[in-house]
């Protein structure tokens, strides 16, 4: 039988138990404050531009699933220092899939990211002109690219 949210009943004391949360973060850091998804991306400047910064949180939304955010950030600066030219949608259609697979090895399901990173590379270079998709239903339309992300 399928509930409807209006059928649901709130939890008990999760108001408390929410409030008691926000007061730990207030003076607690944790590893998604300083190491999140969207702080992993290099910000535009000279060197780096706007597509290539989003490109790069691309990267980093697709690597962060079922993976820790150290492990994450880690991934991210390999792929910096590793690919000719630093982390932008050429050096990944031009860097092999084994290769690739090497850099991120630690991520969770490395393999698997490894062909979405580059089939979503070629996606977006191809389809929106070397930039991501402007929308969250184009987004999700790339492999390795959920709603949970």
């Amino acid at each position: 039988k399928i509930t409807t949210h209006e059928q649901m009943q709130s939890p008990r004391s999760w108001e408390e138990v929410y409030q008691c949360i926000k007061d730990y973060r207030k003076t607690t850091v944790a590893p998604v404050d300083t190491m999140g998804c969207e702080r992993l991306a290099e910000e535009p400047n000279d060197v780096i531009t706007p597509q290539t910064s989003r490109f790069q949180s691309l990267i980093a939304l697709m690597l962060s699933s079922q993976t820790k955010d150290q492990v994450t950030a880690a991934a991210m600066q390999n792929l910096r220092q590793q690919l000719t030219g630093g982390l932008n949608i050429e050096s990944i259609m031009q860097v092999d899939e084994e290769f690739l697979d090497q850099c991120i090895s630690k991520v969770g399901f490395h393999r698997r990211k490894a062909k979405y990173i580059k089939q979503a590379a070629k996606i977006c270079k191809e389809k929106y002109d070397g930039d991501i998709p402007n929308s969250v239903e184009e987004l999700m339309k790339l492999p390795g690219v959920g709603p949970k992300m």
